[in-house]
């Protein structure tokens, strides 16, 4: 090794730039980030039963376990298209446009305070907390149902998501 190396630890002011293919463009990690800091899947997207309603029916989401209370996280930025709030079945559910024909869906939520129909929304803004057990899913527990629409059609949101553990 040559003798006049010297290694300089960086504290983030050394003048040391990072290599630029480790930056993100624009300041955020590429991609959705998970809608919760803590992520337990308990119903993947497809074909499942319906402890609650008794059935059986392609379910068009994802669930996570979460207790009634923990922060809903936008997964991208974007634009809140709806608050629903006049089904029981369904509990809150709010959807948040991204733009491209990109939609996200959060159901058996409560808005944060404020969240109203227009509001921009950043990539891992709070934009909800999971309400207590309710609707057609209420003998899952409480829990956050999460959907990706494309174009008009449902699409599995682990394609978007990265999932640690299933």
């Amino acid at each position: 090794p040559p003798s006049s190396s010297v290694i300089v630890p960086n504290t983030g002011n050394n003048g040391n730039k990072e290599p630029e293919q480790n930056k993100p463009v624009d300041g955020e990690a590429e991609g959705m980030i998970m809608p919760l800091v803590s992520v337990s899947v308990s119903n993947d997207y497809g074909f499942w039963y319906n402890q609650t309603l008794n059935c059986y029916y392609e379910h068009q989401g994802m669930d996570f376990v979460a207790e009634a209370g923990t922060q809903v996280l936008a997964v991208e930025s974007g634009v809140v298209e709806s608050i629903y709030k006049e089904d029981i079945l369904c509990g809150t559910e709010i959807v948040v446009n991204h733009g491209n024909g990109l939609k996200s869906l959060y159901r058996f939520v409560n808005e944060a305070t404020g969240l109203k129909v227009g509001d921009s929304v950043s990539k891992g803004q709070v934009i909800a907390t999971v309400a207590e057990a309710n609707g057609e899913e209420y003998k899952d527990g409480a829990h956050l149902h999460f959907e990706l629409v494309k174009n008009g059609v449902n699409i599995d949101p682990a394609t978007e998501l990265t999932l640690e553990e299933k």
